[in-house]
């Protein structure tokens, strides 16, 4: 089939439509704007001063798409656009990338994306673009290829205690969102005894329907105009399935468990429900790190314990809100409920405290978005918006933070139910007060 009859129902590229309005930022330069093409794919670009353009395919198609039955389906096509070689371009197509100009050129996957990225120049632009299409959707699935890929993950990439991040990260979403897909383990696998080549089709023809371009650093009128030369000329095997709804998700929550570790330390995760749209950052969640950062720095000195602190980032891909800790071997239940308390504590807000967080908020955004690799992931938290937030309206959202906003959105996420996990010590882990 040809790429551009899939994507545009065979209207030629001169046929674009623009049907979304464009959104115009004034930090250091940057603009953003967006543009739907006739049959659905979607432009999106921030123009910058950086002179490197960022450049990247994202696709709704995650984890969190996967079907209950097929867990792990987006992992075996991750893979498999890595040229079936687990996590390692194939020769010809390093030398293809190259030839291309295209440099630190990954594939990434979170629950929600699919992601193909990498720096390019403007020279190269249309060359890029047309190999982040084919990267993306020209490849049928092949189905020796993907077992072989398949069995080696499952012994690469299997979920154990022995892997504590994936693992807890694991947890913590399971307890979260409990029979449903966004609970599903990131870096589940699936297995080669019943998944069919047909499920993985399947699955392809869904990242096909649910594609963004993203640039940072490129004219959006000459990305838009690559984007059409390239949908002209390139052909994919596949069809253009209609895009699916995307899963609706609860929270539910609870949940503790404590895993044994050789660590001499103890290193606590509390999660809490984050925000109620997917995918969405509130101008109060940030504020909200900042502070915590600060103020879990005092209790760390005045408790004597060796590292205690909120993580930077602050939200999974499923947009829980996440606290960390460390200290001590024996001091995790002590951790665990300096957390919890601290979370809601944040109702008793000083206004001064209050201003000095937001200050601090939007340092930390300025300071992600000042080059363009930066400026694209805050893209791709966007894809799915008809009106999708500059860096100047999310700063201007931080300056419009209020004690009142403050309060009822942090009252939101300390009435949710707590989820603990910690490794370090093997003691059953005592009961947390979530109330």
């Amino acid at each position: 089939f040809n790429l551009r009859k899939m994507i545009l129902g065979g209207r030629a590229s001169s046929q674009l439509i623009f049907t979304l309005a464009r959104h115009n930022s004034t930090v250091a330069g940057q603009s953003v704007k967006l543009t739907k093409l006739t049959n659905g794919l979607r432009v999106l670009t921030a123009s910058s001063n950086n002179l490197v353009p960022f450049v990247g395919l994202v696709a709704n198609a995650g984890s969190r798409h996967e079907a209950n039955s097929k867990p792990g389906t987006s992992f075996v096509l991750q893979q498999i656009s890595y040229e079936g070689d687990l996590g390692r371009f194939s020769s010809s197509y390093l030398r293809l990338l190259e030839q291309s100009g295209v440099d630190d050129y990954t594939i990434s996957r979170d629950r929600e994306h699919i992601v193909f990225s990498g720096h390019t120049s403007q020279e190269n632009l249309d060359s890029n673009v047309s190999l982040l299409l084919d990267a993306a959707t020209a490849k049928r699935v092949d189905w020796e290829e993907a077992r072989s890929i398949i069995v080696a993950s499952r012994r690469s990439k299997g979920l154990t205690l022995e892997k504590l991040d994936e693992f807890a990260d694991h947890f913590i979403h399971q307890s979260a969102f409990r029979a449903q897909p966004l609970g599903l383990p990131l870096y589940s696998v699936v297995s080669d005894k019943y998944v069919k080549v047909e499920d993985l089709q399947q699955f392809r023809e869904h990242v096909n329907a649910n594609i963004t371009l993203v640039a940072a650093g490129v004219d959006h009128d000459t990305f838009v105009q690559s984007v059409s030369r390239a949908l002209d000329s390139s052909t994919i095997s596949g069809s253009a399935a209609k895009s699916g709804s995307t899963p609706a998700t609860k929270y539910v929550g609870g949940g503790e468990l404590r895993v044994p570790s050789l660590d001499d330390h103890t290193n606590v995760q509390v999660a809490f429900e984050g925000e109620k749209a997917f995918g969405k950052r509130s101008a109060e969640l940030a504020v909200a790190v900042q502070i915590l950062d600060n103020r879990l720095s005092h209790i760390a000195e005045s408790k004597d314990l060796t590292s205690i602190n909120s993580r930077q980032a602050a939200y999974s891909d499923a947009g829980l809100f996440i606290l960390s800790a460390s200290g001590p071997a024996g001091k995790t239940d002590d951790l665990a409920q300096i957390l919890v308390n601290e979370v809601k504590r944040l109702s008793d807000v000083k206004a001064d405290e209050l201003e000095s967080g937001k200050k601090l908020a939007r340092l930390d955004l300025l300071k992600k978005t000042q080059d363009n690799a930066g400026l694209f992931k805050f893209l791709k938290t966007q894809v799915g918006s008809d009106e999708p937030v500059s860096v100047d309206k999310a700063l201007a959202a931080i300056d419009a933070v209020s004690a009142e906003s403050f309060r009822a959105a942090l009252a939101a996420v300390a009435k949710s139910k707590p989820i603990v996990f910690a490794d370090g010590h093997t003691h059953t882990l005592a009961t947390v007060q979530a109330n």
